[in-house]
């Protein structure tokens, strides 16, 4: 909104009715391509005649999309051309603008037409559905487009829950999504390829309010679409000013707290005045949050609404490296295991195993699309469980009717897409089945000698798992598989960053590994792979060693356990497996099959599992020792910290007799992974390089003759408040070349740097540093906007901070008389302008008949006059003398002369008059301190019977004027004639029997006067 200045004892501002006439200019546009349609990326060119200033494109349509710059060049021909790029825009009809001086001025606009992108038809269940309703969207098109996705844009964004596509047989495909967490109002649903890359096709699809909500209240989240483990602040509006209000938040059943922020009070001068309370919301969990505002103490409730939270399962798990795989996935054809499955369980718990890996056959669960068999896997899962030994459910194998052939899988089979949803349907059976299995995997090798090598076949499988999964618990976490051996390692490696890829930013919350490895583990593969993806946790489920001695098993063994536990990174640790089994006859049913072969150790010799005596290895007592902490010394005691400073912490605990060292683990307590070691001989360390104001996790360890007991439980401390960045940036003592900075003084504090440059440069910054909270800059250019910031050094909070918000300044102009005079006159009123001088806050008008009369005055705050009562066919003459605050006036201008039309009906002037003084007098600075009116008027355009709000500041009560006129000075009604209090005066009127057009708003106080354009329709 641009402002008018004039000066009086007051200060006047019309809030609704006023804006520039904007000029056009001569400005043309290409684009690139001519006739883009929905999703494309366009190249606009822009070229006109004059080097616009901070210049900028923007299409409003559909959406809203501001230009990506590109470049000028100088044509060299008196013309420019400046380059951009609009991406995102959407079918329809836009408007594209040519700015300059940031928005500011309008320089030039034409349409653009984008076309629709393919023929895609869109069905809705329910078609007209309320606020926090999952709505089902069916996607009809006649190409079978790859990486599709579909999006809701409204209220808030939306991405679809993929649900599956169908070949209809006639040239044309369907696919399925659904959209949950939809607000009330309006959405634009798009569909699209390629990644979000082409949009082709979209509809609107309109939301309601929900059952039970008063529609009187709307709400603002930021972050729109939060992931876990982020804070949210949400703003309710309301045109109610509601009382004894509250925020229920609920996720799953559990109340989520939200904390009262402050209340903002809006507009109250405004009819229909509205008010907002805005709350906090802690760190969010995976899930849909249920938000209900409520007032009159709870009965009421003004709106309701849905927050969705979605992403990677943010569920802490404690690491256990002591499981074992389980033989059962591949005897359920034998029949029941019967006692076996006891001995097992005795076993594990007699070993200090924490966790159990078992697949659950989808071939063996679902021979028949729809038509499930549990039986053998309720009994084992369910008595593990009951044992307290953690499951790991594994979903592996396909029934043939839901392979690519019809056939029995195996072996390079591949299963049928259109069974993707009788996949899912099973997963949600299995976990709602099984409640206690909270973590799963998904497929069993599936790069190793199979069809799922294909990162994107088996991304799409998988994702739809997790998916199906976390349908019913949110918080579950899911695994994908993966082997490597010796041979297998880049292999493993590609496979997992296709598969990463083809997710297309969908998290798995681990990657399962087989680092076989002939006697060990292949720690440097497991390392590679965690490189790879460092924010994916790794299981190890499944490990272990072909036949060798005793003594070398129990070596490697704890070995590859130690190793996995000084991996932060590694939660699960599961061996292949309890006992010997004959992998060269493989009969599985045969439990009585004890020949020779090329057999897989175990701990337990292989009549354990036929049910006979058996022999328990050494590595059996090694991994009951390291599983229950049996070492020689007991875990320490009194975990303390203290001497904590914003990056550092002391460390101590008490001595454990016959201990030779130490281990503390710590991390950031908010962190998935990550942990670091620091390793000592006393009963204390200091903690260094921590963040400020952090809360960290640590744990303690003691070796005991080269073994190490368990950890101590958690224990956690918070980092102190660090050194900030300095705030309350400003500025004064501001000349044409020079100007002091100053802001707040930081507490640990020693130095300051600033750092400034002119704001419109892109590079070129200049530094000084100051032991002070202030500086003078020097060498300044005049007239010139400044942008500084500020940085501070605190010894004791780890150095400089980073760099403050951006303060700026503006340096002084050499204040000189205008040029650029010009005029438009009719037979007895012209406009006069002149062009605006840098850093002037006000300008003298001096205007007379040119061969005769007395000199006449006006002083004006913008590069226009408005003067009346002139003589038709006269020639007149006036100057114009600026005023700077830093300079006061100047002399006056040149002379500019101008010609009234119409018919001379006066006598003329007599010659005495002919002999007045042909020089005005100097403006002095006694005109200042009595004028000073600010004047704004907006919109403008206005609608007919608008009223219009008028605050006026009087600096003395004194009478003031408005009057309206039409384009030619006509006076048409006066909208107000009064003495106004010293002090704020709100006012109001209507422009009563106005029809469309151009009008002229007078405002007279006392001596002075201003007019400005208002354009009604």
């Amino acid at each position: 909104m641009k402002k008018c200045n004039i000066r009086s004892y007051a200060i006047l501002l019309l809030l609704l009715c006023y804006s520039s006439i904007t000029a056009f200019g001569a400005a043309t546009f290409v684009f690139n391509p001519a006739q883009p349609t929905a999703g494309q990326t366009v190249t606009v060119q822009v070229t006109d005649t004059s080097p616009w200033a901070y210049v900028d494109v923007q299409a409003t349509g559909p959406n809203t999309v501001n230009g990506t710059w590109g470049g000028v060049v100088d044509n060299g021909n008196g013309s420019w051309t400046w380059t951009w790029t609009f991406s995102g825009l959407q079918q329809g009809s836009y408007t594209v603008k040519f700015y300059s001086n940031n928005f500011s001025e309008l320089r030039g606009q034409t349409s653009l037409t984008v076309a629709g992108n393919g023929n895609a038809s869109f069905a809705f269940t329910p078609s007209q559905p309320t606020a926090g309703e999952t709505v089902t969207v069916q996607v009809t098109d006649t190409s079978p487009w790859a990486y599709v996705d579909v999006q809701a844009t409204g209220p808030n964004t939306v991405n679809g829950t993929w649900g599956g596509v169908v070949d209809n047989g006639n040239g044309s495909w369907t696919w399925t999504w659904t959209l949950s967490g939809l607000q009330q109002g309006n959405y634009t649903v798009g569909f699209y390829s390629d990644n979000f890359a082409q949009l082709r096709g979209q509809t609107s699809l309109s939301v309601s309010a929900g059952s039970g909500t008063t529609d009187d209240a709307w709400f603002q989240f930021n972050p729109p679409n939060p992931s876990p483990g982020q804070s949210v602040q949400v703003k309710v509006t309301s045109r109610t000013g509601f009382a004894n209000i509250n925020l229920d938040v609920n996720r799953n059943g559990t109340n989520v707290p939200a904390t009262y922020n402050t209340y903002i009070p809006n507009d109250d001068y405004y009819d229909g005045a509205t008010h907002t309370w805005v709350y906090d919301l802690p760190a969010l969990q995976n899930g849909v949050h249920s938000i209900t505002f409520t007032a009159d103490n709870g009965s009421t409730t003004a709106g309701q609404t849905i927050l969705p939270v979605q992403g990677r399962s943010m569920r802490s798990i404690t690491p256990s490296y002591f499981g074992f795989n389980g033989h059962f996935w591949w005897t359920y054809n034998c029949g029941t295991v019967g006692d076996r499955i006891q001995r097992f369980i005795d076993e594990y718990q007699a070993l200090g195993a924490k966790t159990i890996r078992i697949g659950i056959d989808w071939a063996a669960v679902e021979p028949s699309r729809g038509s499930r068999n549990y039986s053998y896997f309720d009994d084992i899962l369910t008595r593990f469980n009951a044992a307290g030994i953690t499951v790991i459910g594994l979903f592996y194998t396909a029934p043939a009717w839901a392979t690519e052939d019809g056939s029995a899988w195996g072996l390079g089979k591949k299963l049928n897409r259109n069974e993707v949803n009788a996949m899912r349907a099973t997963a949600q059976d299995m976990a709602q089945r099984y409640p206690f299995i909270h973590n799963w995997e998904f497929w069993n090798e599936p790069h190793f000698r199979s069809v799922m090598t294909e990162g994107e076949e088996f991304a799409f499988w998988f994702r739809n798992f997790s998916q199906a999964i976390k349908g019913v618990r949110s918080s579950d976490k899911i695994s994908f598989g993966t082997i490597i051996t010796p041979d297998s390692g880049p292999h493993t490696a590609s496979f997992v960053k296709n598969v990463m890829s083809a997710l297309e930013g969908y998290q798995p919350d681990a990657i399962s590994l087989h680092p076989y490895y002939g006697s060990s583990v292949n720690t440097t593969q497991i390392s590679q792979i965690h490189n790879l993806v460092p924010h994916v946790p790794l299981w190890i489920t499944e490990y272990g060693w072909n036949n060798y001695s005793e003594e070398n098993q129990t070596n490697n063994l704890e070995n590859a356990i130690t190793w996995m536990q000084s991996q932060s990174y590694i939660e699960f640790a599961i061996m292949h497996m309890l006992h010997d089994w004959d992998e060269t006859n493989d009969t599985h049913c045969d439990f009585s099959d004890d020949g020779p072969g090329n057999e897989r150790y175990g701990l337990v010799t292989l009549p354990f599992y036929q049910g006979q005596n058996y022999h328990r290895k050494q590595a059996w007592y090694k991994f009951r020792e390291l599983a229950l902490g049996l070492s020689a010394c007991t875990v320490p005691a009194n975990p303390t910290a203290n001497s904590i400073t914003s990056n550092s912490a002391n460390i101590s605990w008490s001595l454990v007799s016959g201990a030779s060292e130490y281990q503390v683990a710590y991390k950031p307590s908010a962190d998935v992974s990550g942990w670091l070691y620091k390793t000592v001989t006393s009963t204390n360390t200091s903690l260094t390089g921590l963040n400020a104001s952090t809360e960290y996790v640590y744990l303690v360890r003691a070796n005991c003759s080269g073994n190490w007991t368990g950890w101590t439980t958690n224990s956690y401390f918070t980092t102190l408040s660090g050194c900030t960045p300095p705030s309350g940036l400003g500025a004064n003592s501001i000349t044409t070349s020079s100007a002091n900075v100053y802001w707040a003084s930081m507490s640990g504090a020693t130095q300051y740097q600033v750092a400034y440059k002119p704001s419109a440069d892109v590079s070129g910054w200049l530094y000084k540093t100051v032991t002070s909270t202030s500086t003078n800059l020097t060498g300044l250019n005049s007239s010139t906007q400044y942008v500084f910031v500020v940085s501070a050094y605190c010894p004791s909070s780890g150095g400089w901070t980073g760099y403050s918000s951006n303060g700026f300044f503006t340096t002084s102009g050499n204040c000189h008389p205008p040029i650029g005079l010009g005029a438009a006159a009719s037979s007895t009123y012209a406009y006069l302008s002149w062009t605006s001088v840098a850093n002037a806050t006000a300008y003298y008008v001096a205007y007379k008949p040119r061969d005769y009369g007395s000199w006449q005055y006006q002083t004006t705050g913008g590069t226009t006059a408005y003067v009346s009562g002139l003589t038709p066919l006269t020639p007149y003459v006036f100057v114009v003398a600026t005023y700077c605050p830093s300079n006061g006036w100047t002399g006056y201008s040149s002379n500019y002369t101008f010609y009234t039309s119409g018919s001379l009906l006066q006598s003329t002037p007599d010659t005495q008059a002919r002999t007045q003084t042909t020089q005005p007098e100097p403006p002095t600075n006694d005109i200042m301190e009595m004028q000073k009116i600010t004047m704004d008027i907006y919109p403008n355009p206005v609608e007919e019977g608008q009223w219009v709000g008028m605050t006026i500041h009087m600096t003395a009560e004194e009478n003031v004027e408005v009057t309206l006129l039409d384009h030619t000075g006509r006076r048409i009604e006066q909208l107000m004639n009064k003495k106004l209090k010293r002090g704020i005066n709100n006012v109001k009127f209507t422009l009563h029997s106005v029809k469309s057009g151009m009008y002229l708003v007078q405002v007279v106080q006392g001596a002075q006067q201003e007019t400005l354009k208002l354009m009604v329709k």
